[in-house]
């Protein structure tokens, strides 16, 4: 860790998926669940919950506030970027999608998992585990998983 607004950090325990981020607002609207949100929030600022910047880019694309708000409020150590994840995003790419031939339509779901990994976190996603390529597939083997909801 680095940087003064890291020194009170807590450990990351988590990370998220978009699809925790979606269903957080859609499950519990803020305006219905403070607490519930609040709660949220804190941990994003305390550093418990890592973000990838992938899953802040397809957050951009469906909740414009939510990510504004998350990039406000997310330590700089929080934020994983592929560059610090490549490898083990790379092997999860070629173990689980390539050989799906499902390469082609993967966006956050491999770094998700490689970060978790990396930072020995527990991935938080509402991905059903439908089949091989989805997140708590990989998960069952790879890392631990929760849901939010």
């Amino acid at each position: 860790m680095s940087g003064q607004d890291e020194l009170f950090s807590k450990p990351a325990q988590y990370c998220f998926d978009t699809s925790s981020l979606i269903q957080l607002r859609e499950y519990y609207p803020e305006d219905l669940f403070p607490d519930i949100n609040q709660e949220i929030r804190s941990r994003i600022v305390s550093g418990e919950i890592v973000i990838c910047d992938l899953v802040l880019e397809e957050l951009k694309d469906h909740e414009k506030i939510m990510h504004k708000a998350i990039v406000a409020d997310l330590p700089k150590s929080r934020r994983a970027t592929l560059a610090e994840h490549i490898v083990e995003t790379q092997r999860i790419v070629q173990t689980y999608y390539d050989q799906l031939k499902k390469s082609h339509a993967i966006k956050a779901d491999p770094l998700v998992i490689a970060c978790a990994l990396g930072t020995k976190t527990i991935v938080v996603t509402e991905e059903k585990n439908s089949n091989p390529s989805k997140i708590p597939h990989i998960c069952d083997v790879e890392v631990p998983a929760i849901k939010l909801t």
